[in-house]
């Protein structure tokens, strides 16, 4: 099946702005790997369609193929932190070869493995995080995709290692009703309010 029409016209976010942010998510998801099923969901279903970015997207689905004969097991069949990693790793590979985004030298994997081990225990920003999730649900709620981001809210919420005293992991399995893009726009504001800061507005984000 194809893209869904956008409600709205060049609604796709620059990938620049929130792609770093999004690989540590799913490698952070895939070395904890908490809960097997929820992390091939999110990666098998909920990625490929929630992406801010309709070529992302279209590499997603473009690169899936090659690196399962890669890794020789598909995304959605990794039972194993070790195998979701190097999945991961080998796409990660595939989107840096065709789109030349990272000119910087591209880390063994060996080398990724340690250094995720070494930081084993390293929670993510939800700030961060709170950011990143307002650029998928203004992409989602374009596309009429609100169920599908209500689910990855939930998986992120069991996946990802936030600090004990954040908020992020109760706000983002909260009330899941109505407009996506409030919903991701209150999780954001109330992590700045935990931090004395100013709330933020979406027409900020949909001018970036």
């Amino acid at each position: 099946m194809g893209e869904k029409m956008l409600r709205y016209p060049h609604s796709s976010m620059n990938p620049t702005l929130w792609g770093p942010v999004m690989w540590q998510v799913l490698f952070s998801a895939a070395w904890h790997m908490k809960h097997p099923d929820r992390y091939r969901m999110l990666i098998s279903e909920l990625i490929p369609r929630l992406l801010p970015c309709h070529e992302c997207r279209l590499n997603f689905r473009r690169h899936r193929p090659k690196v399962d004969r890669r890794t020789r097991v598909k995304c959605e069949n990794a039972k194993t932190s070790l195998q979701a990693i190097r999945w991961l790793y080998h796409l990660k590979g595939e989107v840096i070869a065709s789109t030349g985004a990272d000119r910087r030298p591209h880390l063994s994997f060996q080398n990724l493995h340690q250094r995720m081990k070494i930081s084993n225990e390293e929670a993510l920003d939800d700030l961060v995080v709170a950011n990143l999730m307002v650029f998928v649900a203004l992409e989602a709620h374009a596309m009429d995709r609100d169920d599908d981001f209500y689910a990855m809210c939930d998986c992120l919420a069991i996946l990802l290692p936030f600090t004990p005293h954040s908020p992020m992991p109760l706000l983002l399995q909260g009330a899941h009703e109505g407009d996506v893009c409030t919903f991701a726009l209150h999780c954001l504001n109330q992590v700045r309010s935990c931090r004395g800061m100013k709330p933020q507005t979406l027409k900020w984000f949909e001018q970036m």
